[in-house]
């Protein structure tokens, strides 16, 4: 008598289904990981994150809002000079 254990046609089926979920699920992922190195826009929150971002944009929109303020009162004394 063998001691060795038998499989059957059902066993070998769920193993196969398993195998085939755990292939297709390194897939997936192998996937995203090349979709992150290719694309530049997966990229940006991991460059640049949202916060700083946001704080960043912040900062720049009231600079060209004080540049623009400040060139307007300039012209406006230029033109009253001459």
């Amino acid at each position: 008598m063998s001691s060795a254990r038998r499989y059957t046609l059902q066993d070998i089926r769920r193993r196969k289904a398993e195998v085939a979920r755990q292939i297709a699920a390194e897939r997936t992922s192998i996937q995203h990981s090349f979709r992150q190195l290719t694309d530049p826009t997966a990229l940006m929150p991991q460059l640049l994150p949202w916060r700083s971002f946001k704080t960043a944009f912040r900062f720049a929109s009231r600079a060209v809002y004080a540049y623009k303020m400040v060139s307007s009162v300039v012209s406006l004394f230029r033109r009253s000079r001459r």
